[in-house]
């Protein structure tokens, strides 16, 4: 099963190169939408393993996660353009919803910070860290750990730019 899998993605992967190869128009597109423009790698991600499975077929399926929890808060505030959680000290911050990491670093008014792109395009901001536990380009995994913070966590939640309510992901 594990090799028709691979032999699959192998296939697909062939097939497009091969078509973006003989098609200069369709090439263009390709290049435009996938250097050009916000590109949703975790929503292409989401679909490839609905479909067909892990990207690795051949790695160890039967590890579990460490860490898996849900975000638990004491309070919550607006903060700038987005919400300031009251959590303990030396909180372990988890992961709202699956995604792609696309930035790891420092941000004014947020300090260090991570921000995951899931899989219907909105960038989810977790600021205030003081440890950081992802990478960039990590695929995390809802429940997974971000980062650790100290009394106060910073989140935002942005689509194509645009502010969202964190209503929508916080209750």
């Amino acid at each position: 099963m594990k090799f028709s899998k691979l032999l699959l993605t192998v296939i697909l992967f062939l097939i497009t190169l091969i078509t973006l190869k003989k098609n200069s128009d369709l090439r263009n597109k390709f290049y435009d939408e996938v250097y050009n423009s916000s590109f949703n790698f975790a929503y292409v991600n989401s679909l490839y393993t609905k479909f067909l499975g892990e990207p690795m077929p051949f790695l160890n399926e039967t590890t579990n996660m460490v860490f898996n929890e849900k975000l638990v808060y004491d309070n919550i505030d607006d903060y700038m353009d987005g919400a300031v959680l009251t959590v303990g000290s030396n909180y372990l911050v988890p992961v709202l919803d699956e995604g792609i990491v696309i930035f790891v670093g420092e941000k004014e008014n947020y300090g260090k910070c991570v921000i995951i792109e899931n899989s219907l395009g909105v960038d989810i901001l977790y600021g205030n860290l003081s440890n950081i536990n992802v990478s960039m380009y990590d695929y995390v995994k809802e429940g997974s750990l971000v980062g650790e913070v100290n009394n106060k966590l910073y989140m935002t939640f942005t689509k194509d730019g645009e502010s969202i309510s964190y209503d929508t992901y916080l209750k």
